[in-house]
């Protein structure tokens, strides 16, 4: 079990987790992936999916809809995190490469509430609710010992109490994700020896 890292290298912003998600792929795609749905109140006539390299959003494949319908058959050269939407800024994520079919369905006026059925997506999506969740009741309690510390002794024993909780918390299921495996599981282990490096670093200055 992991029981090392500082607290202030367990909260997880956004752009860091999509970023270790990125670099998580193991191997190429399986080829002729199917993606197939339904979405309502959807205005457009295409459905794209893209390759989140770096900071740019290659076009990997598109799909007509109709009646907001759609059915794509797509070979994806590494499993890993992608991005399907109407555009390259208006969408929302989803892993590709080891699953051969993913049903989809929602409302166009929301993407990031579609729902993607398939056990790797659910996963995963489960995964970024319950970090963020985690890693945001460790930020602020974190600011709150912040301010504590120039106010009450006793406050800031409490507080300190709390983050270590949380902390050993976080840890603890980081731990069961990382032996569950899998895509998600690889995140989350590249997420700690990323948090490890930046610690040895931090110890070295």
């Amino acid at each position: 079990m992991i029981t090392f890292l500082s607290p202030r290298l367990i909260w997880l912003p956004a752009i860091l987790l999509v970023f270790l998600a990125c670099g998580s792929g193991q191997g190429a795609g399986k080829g002729n992936i199917q993606i197939k749905g339904s979405i309502n109140n959807f205005k457009k006539d295409s459905l794209f999916v893209y390759r989140i390299v770096g900071n740019d959003m290659q076009l990997l494949s598109s799909a007509p809809v109709s009646k907001g319908e759609f059915n794509f058959m797509l070979d994806v050269p590494q499993e890993g995190l992608y991005f399907l939407g109407q555009n390259a800024s208006e969408g929302t994520l989803i892993v590709l490469g080891k699953e051969k079919e993913i049903e989809i369905s929602g409302e166009g006026t929301n993407f990031q509430a579609l729902t993607i059925s398939s056990p790797e997506n659910l996963t995963w999506q489960k995964f970024s609710k319950e970090v963020y969740g985690r890693s945001g009741q460790i930020q602020t309690k974190m600011q709150e010992l912040q301010m504590a510390q120039q106010m009450s002794p006793q406050r800031v024993q409490e507080l300190s109490e709390v983050v270590g909780r949380l902390t050993r918390d976080q840890l603890a299921y980081l731990d069961s994700v990382i032996a569950a495996g899998g895509f998600t599981g690889r995140v989350a282990l590249n997420f700690v020896l990323l948090m490890l490096s930046f610690r040895r670093s931090m110890v070295q200055r």
